[in-house]
């Protein structure tokens, strides 16, 4: 059985999307606010309405696991959901430290002998700013860039001591699979569509990687190893660094829409933002090795 916190994300979307697609295990899926659901409907998923950082609330989730658990069960849990806007986290920190850190510790406590295995899913903002392009691997020292950057290193370390996994994450992209949430690449046809300009951060650089092929890469690990995964953090990153300006380019000509109006924008000249910002690359070798791949590369 699979247990999705945060399945109305983009990235939570995406998981479920894979689990049904790749096996008929019992899917429980959260969701925080109410919407439109019928999308990631199926015989073998439920969805629970859940605010993380509420007690009540998150006590009577795992009642609902704990309900639909069958003895010959593992229950593998990922953990997508969070305050995850870095500027936001600046301008809420108490919000931003009770829904991450907080609401983390209240699921952990709530589920300590219902879940099997659980994998939390970070940012490359911890690791730290790539010199030279270093790729960061994951036994390094975590140097995190921001603040929201540190939440989610302390948030890691809980998780570790619970003896479950981590994965680190990039920037990811792709078309929403929610219509009333448009990701990146929605404003890049939209705005293109519309003959407007988009300016488009242009000059640093991540293994930014689809939302498909993360969620892919998640499922995996639980198809392979069950919830005990050979590895406490892994690193799911493409093999290529890329930086906005350049994924929008190549979405804009593979669908035959004008580049023109894509228009490069420097760190120095994006000044509203507050969290910092820098080129980070992550090592993608030991995931390689858990899913036996040659490459990993992002789908436009």
């Amino acid at each position: 059985m699979y247990v999705v916190i945060g399945g109305r994300g983009y990235l939570g979307s995406y998981l479920i999307k894979n689990i049904q697609q790749s096996c008929s295990e019992k899917i429980i899926a959260t969701y925080h606010s109410e919407e439109n659901l019928a999308h990631l409907s199926g015989d073998n998923i439920i969805w629970q309405k859940l605010d993380i950082a509420n007690v009540e609330s998150v006590n009577n989730f795992a009642k609902l696991i704990a309900k639909h658990k069958t003895p010959n069960t593992a229950v593998k849990c990922v953990y997508v959901a969070g305050y995850i806007r870095p500027d936001n986290c600046i301008k809420n920190p108490e919000i931003a430290l009770n829904v991450n850190i907080g609401g983390l510790v209240n699921f952990l406590q709530a589920t300590k002998n219902i879940i099997d295995g659980l994998i939390f899913t970070s940012t490359d903002f911890v690791a730290g700013e790539s010199v030279l392009d270093h790729k960061f691997k994951e036994a390094e020292t975590p140097h995190p860039v921001n603040f929201f950057g540190s939440i989610k290193r302390a948030c890691e370390q809980i998780v570790l001591l619970e003896n479950y996994n981590v994965v680190r994450l990039p920037f990811m992209f792709g078309r929403s699979l929610i219509a009333e949430k448009p990701h990146f690449i929605e404003h890049i046809e939209r705005t293109i569509q519309n003959k407007e300009y988009f300016d488009v951060l242009a000059d640093y650089y991540e293994n930014s990687l689809d939302y498909d092929t993360v969620a892919k890469c998640i499922y995996g690990l639980f198809a392979k190893y069950g919830p005990k995964i050979p590895a406490p953090i892994i690193h799911i990153a493409s093999d290529r660094k890329i930086s906005k300006y350049e994924i929008a380019v190549e979405y804009a000509k593979k669908r035959g829409l004008d580049p023109q109006y894509l228009r490069p924008l420097s760190l120095k000249e994006a000044d509203f933002f507050l969290a910092k910002r820098c080129t980070i690359l992550l090592d993608n070798t030991l995931l390689k090795e858990l899913l036996n791949l040659e490459n990993i590369e992002h789908k436009i």
